[in-house]
């Protein structure tokens, strides 16, 4: 078991009373200190405080936030940034710490057409350490950054990350080109567009900040601080799971926002 103290008792009571997936857990500070309970404000305070500690540069382990809807982890992901560099951080700094959303995939040297390996799993992290270089796709029109970064198991590996801008251009590509291989009859014609389909989803690489992660995505962490924003939660429709999930992802400590 990777959690202690009160953090037991309490994960024990949600995951095994079904009241608690309709209503959502009433957490209070616990009296050995393993859950404190803060109000939002306070909450976030608390966590950016956590990332300024020296030791969440040399231990991914060390803190993280954790919330249910996507669009939140988002928020708290730019907010801890703009905490740690400032308000008009880069899009990628040295330091910052990245999961993949999908594999990355890379070209075999000497190996078949399209023959590929993955380099770096879905829910893998990695932490940059050079100074993005801009590049440009002449194909797409799109500009990227080329990132070189650490894996967690030490592996020195290079990233290419569309700006912003371009990675929304990217997205509505992918999905006209996915709509038209469905809608397309002839055999021949629709694994030809899905062949441009996957030629494009590899092209660049799926990245997010992994500062503040979804439930999902923090399954099978183990975290010594875990920031769990349960107001974040009310209205899920597993809150139970979700809830305990993210409890039981702390070791130290949970704070619940």
């Amino acid at each position: 078991m990777r959690y202690d103290g009160e953090i037991v008792k309490v994960a024990e009571n949600i995951r095994s009373n079904p009241r608690w997936n309709r209503q959502t857990y009433p957490f209070e500070t616990s009296a050995d200190g393993t859950i404190i309970k803060l109000n939002t404000d306070d909450w976030f305070r608390e966590a950016l405080k956590h990332f300024k500690q020296e030791e969440w540069l040399i231990n991914a382990d060390y803190v993280r936030i954790i919330a249910w809807r996507n669009k939140t982890v988002d928020k708290y992901n730019q907010a801890i940034r703009e905490g740690l560099y400032g308000e008009n951080v880069e899009q990628l700094v040295v330091e910052d710490r990245l999961i993949a959303k999908k594999p990355v995939f890379r070209s075999l040297p000497g190996g078949r057409k399209r023959e590929k390996k993955i380099i770096l799993n879905n829910s893998e992290e990695c932490k940059v350490i050079e100074a993005p270089k801009m590049n440009y796709n002449e194909q797409y029109k799109w500009e990227f950054y080329q990132v070189k970064v650490r894996t967690d198991e030490g592996g020195i590996i290079e990233l290419r990350i569309l700006t912003e801008e371009a990675e929304e251009k990217r997205q509505k590509k992918l999905k006209q080109l996915a709509k038209r291989a469905i809608e397309e009859e002839n055999y021949a014609e629709k694994k030809k567009r899905w062949v441009m389909y996957f030629e494009l989803d590899e092209l660049f690489d799926n990245m997010a900040y992994a500062y503040a992660l979804t439930c999902h995505k923090a399954q099978g962490s183990s975290i010594d601080n875990v920031f769990l924003l349960v107001s974040d939660m009310y209205y899920c429709q597993d809150k139970q799971k979700i809830i305990y999930t993210g409890l039981t992802r702390a070791k130290k400590c949970c704070y619940v926002g």
